[in-house]
């Protein structure tokens, strides 16, 4: 079997997620993607997200954030702008969004930006690559009429995920 080119940047973002700077301690996330040691009431979203996280819904959320008091996710999808985050990751969502909806407008500047914030070239690319995966692939969907696999799918595709990345 070839190795996989792609396992130094997959190892990098697991490692930047699971053990880089966060809100949430790096023991809890750690807990997360092993899915072991997780409180009663985190227990449930994170086996969800496991096992099909297509299927988590906003009351399955709605719980944890009830839980742990966090509405901040929910606040950076109805508007990031305002949404209680850091600068760095208010400057990344500005220019993923930049790059998404006009690309054809996207600049140096619009870099130089968020690297003046504190965020390192290495996530803006890292970045870079998720987000133009997943504009690839909504591309495509949407050119090609591509139906939602069934639902048998989704369990076998998460684990292959979390085993081994998206890219």
């Amino acid at each position: 079997m070839l190795p996989d080119p792609n396992a130094p940047l997959r190892d990098r973002v697991l490692q930047r997620v699971v053990e880089g700077e966060a809100e949430s301690s790096a023991a809890l996330r750690k807990a997360a993607f092993e899915g072991a040691g997780l409180s009663p009431d985190l227990k449930p979203l994170i086996e969800k997200v496991h096992a099909h996280a297509c299927k988590v819904t906003d009351e399955d959320v709605a719980k944890v954030q009830h839980a742990y008091g966090d509405a901040t996710p929910r606040s950076v999808i109805a508007d990031y702008m305002t949404a209680p985050i850091s600068e760095q990751l208010r400057a990344m969502l500005r220019l993923l969004e930049r790059c998404t909806l006009e690309p054809d407008r996207l600049t140096p500047d619009d870099v130089r930006v968020v690297l003046d914030t504190g965020v390192t070239r290495e996530a803006i690319r890292d970045a870079f690559y998720v987000a133009f995966l997943f504009n690839t692939y909504d591309i495509l969907a949407d050119t090609l009429g591509w139906e939602l696999p069934d639902r048998r799918y989704y369990p076998k595709a998460g684990k292959f995920l979390l085993k081994k990345g998206y890219l």
